[in-house]
């Protein structure tokens, strides 16, 4: 046994003040709700989803994506969905539909994500609802980085509580692995950052057929599980930032995504594996800043982007090759219709502005140039729908050709092609 006696020690305080002059942000679009460094590394995401972020701005409700997409059914000034997304205040925007980003990005190359939705500076701007600008990771004069693994396997997870005892556990597994790394080739002049990450998440979309009805139809038993949906996503991030001189600094900025989802669409409930499609998403976005501080009351920013998105549906290896059959409430079998589909767009763009502060006043003014060429492929399939399992049974065997309900089909090359072009001036005094 060992006797010993606790002292009461000293009371001792230590107060820390830290702060410095205030510099202008070329990046930030408008004070409001940002969310800095210490948050991304820090709040839980489990969709490895940085969109999901637009949730925390004040005024701002909606549903997040629980995967890669855009948070659905967002609210911004009693208007739904109508967002400007964009990556160091440069082009992120989808410009076939409102409210859609264009490319997907990772929370391991964002330094701060910054949202408003209302004052907008005047370089800014194409929506009435909110505005969603990441601002993206940089090196500096230390080598720093990151290195993180999230993993959830399948047989660590709970089972769901209806499955069958004799039945196996459906795909969940995650891993996700990510890193980055920054620093300085030329201290206080040259300095690079670069960050990956690689993500595959098991996405099960159970079937609902019943057994019996598709023994009736003739649908083979292994047509019958559970789509082994699967998400294979890359992120690659390649920055590099130089001083010029203490008037002018420049990064350059690429991006890389890609996405291999087998059995995306069409899945699950009364769908059986011969009518699912796969899912392949290719991005690649070149970005280009250069700021210009002339004085503490001049400033000129200007930005350059070329982005471009290529997504598509293609046939699965088990997706049938006939027509797509529909016998309603009971099954969809035999081909898709949801393989054919592309989605390509590049929007090269640019802007300057040029910012002077003169006392109480500051005066901006500026341009912006945008070019969307947008190429859209649809689907091309045909479909037959029957009322009853028996109507099918006999226009198979050839005693009642016509017992359909209804047929569809898509010929040729559906799709649209568009190129518009943009130019925005503007010139603001505030004071």
């Amino acid at each position: 046994m060992i006797d010993a006696q606790l002292k009461v020690g000293a009371v001792t305080t230590s107060i820390e003040v830290t702060g410095g002059a205030p510099v202008i942000e070329p990046s930030r679009v408008s004070t409001g709700r940002t969310i800095g460094s210490r948050e991304v590394d820090n709040l839980p995401l489990t969709s490895r989803n940085p969109y999901n972020f637009v949730i925390f701005q004040p005024g701002v409700s909606g549903h997040p994506n629980p995967e890669l997409g855009i948070p659905r059914t967002l609210n911004t000034n009693g208007l739904l969905d109508r967002i400007n997304y964009q990556m160091d205040g440069m082009v992120d925007t989808e410009s076939d539909r409102y409210g859609l980003r264009l490319f997907p990005i990772s929370d391991i190359y964002v330094r701060e994500v910054q949202t408003v939705s209302n004052s907008f500076a005047p370089e800014f701007g194409g929506t009435a609802g909110d505005i969603y600008n990441v601002i993206t990771n940089s090196g500096s004069n230390q080598f720093h980085g990151e290195i993180h693994y999230i993993g959830r396997p399948t047989d660590a997870s709970a089972r769901t509580i209806l499955l069958a005892a004799n039945k196996p556990s459906a795909n969940i597994t995650l891993n996700d692995f990510a890193a980055n790394s920054g620093g300085a080739l030329i201290k206080d002049k040259l300095f690079v950052f670069g960050g990956y990450e690689h993500l595959t998440r098991g996405l099960p979309s159970p079937n609902t057929i019943n057994p019996t009805s598709a023994a009736q139809i003739g649908i083979a038993p292994s047509f019958l599980a559970t789509a082994p949906s699967e998400q294979h996503a890359q992120f690659l991030n390649l920055r590099a930032d130089w001083i010029v001189n203490p008037k002018h600094q420049v990064f350059v900025r690429y991006n890389y995504f890609r996405n291999e989802f087998p059995f995306n669409t069409a899945v699950g409930g009364l769908n059986a594996l011969d009518a699912a499609a796969d899912f392949r998403d290719r991005a690649h976005i070149a970005g280009l800043q250069l700021l210009s501080t002339f004085s503490p009351t001049m400033l000129n920013e200007l930005r350059a982007s070329w982005p471009y998105r290529n997504e598509a549906h293609v046939a699965d290896p088990l997706t049938g090759t006939g027509p797509q059959i529909v016998v309603s409430g009971v099954a969809i079998f035999g081909g898709s219709s949801a393989v054919g589909d592309k989605f390509a767009e590049k929007i090269p763009s640019a802007s300057d502005n040029f910012t002077l502060v003169k006392g109480r006043h500051t005066f901006k003014t500026g341009f912006a140039f945008q070019r969307i060429l947008d190429n859209q492929i649809g689907d091309v399939f045909s479909r037959y729908t029957f009322s009853r399992i028996t109507d099918y049974l006999a226009a198979k065997s050839g005693a009642s050709p016509l017992g359909y309900s209804s047929f569809q089909t898509v010929l040729g090359v559906p799709g649209a092609t568009y190129k518009p072009s943009f130019w925005d001036l503007f010139a603001l005094c505030a004071g």
